[in-house]
Parts: C-alpha cells; sequence; structure tokens
C-alpha cells in the first residue's frame, strides 16, 4: 500500500519518490491543499474507499505514514 500511496503523490506533485520516507512532511516539498485533494481523488479511486471531510486537511494528511494509518482504517485494517 505505501508504495501506491507514494506513486500517486509523486505523480501529482513531481516529487522524487526516492526522497519520501513515511514521516516526510509533504509540505516541505510544496504540498498544497488543492494538490491534496487530487491525490486524495486518486487514493480513493485507487483504495475504493472515501475518506471523511474532517481528515481532509494538511494537517492529518501530511506525511505517508498518516494517509496509510487512514486509509487503513478507513477498510478496516
Amino acid at each position: 500500500m505505501r508504495e501506491e500511496i507514494i506513486e500517486i503523490i509523486s505523480k501529482k506533485t513531481n516529487i522524487n519518490p526516492e526522497t519520501i520516507s513515511s514521516d516526510t512532511d509533504l509540505t516541505e516539498f510544496g504540498l498544497t491543499s488543492i494538490t491534496l485533494v487530487n491525490i486524495v481523488v486518486d487514493l480513493e479511486e485507487k483504495f475504493d474507499f472515501e475518506f471523511d471531510d474532517e481528515d481532509l486537511l494538511l494537517t492529518k494528511l501530511n506525511t505517508i505514514e498518516k494517509i496509510e494509518a487512514c486509509i487503513r482504517e478507513k477498510l478496516g485494517e
């Protein structure tokens, strides 16, 4: 799952996937709320679920670790 998340993020942001670790703060790479929405749409399609509106904040989804945890929670893993 982590590799798929990184792939989606790197495509939407042009961030080199090799520079992203699980705890990298993606806002340091210029991640914006607009870009986050685009990433969220792709993640929802990829993993067939929907984020809750209150989860759609840069502070809640600013690392791979947080994104993966949120997806796993939604998928009941």
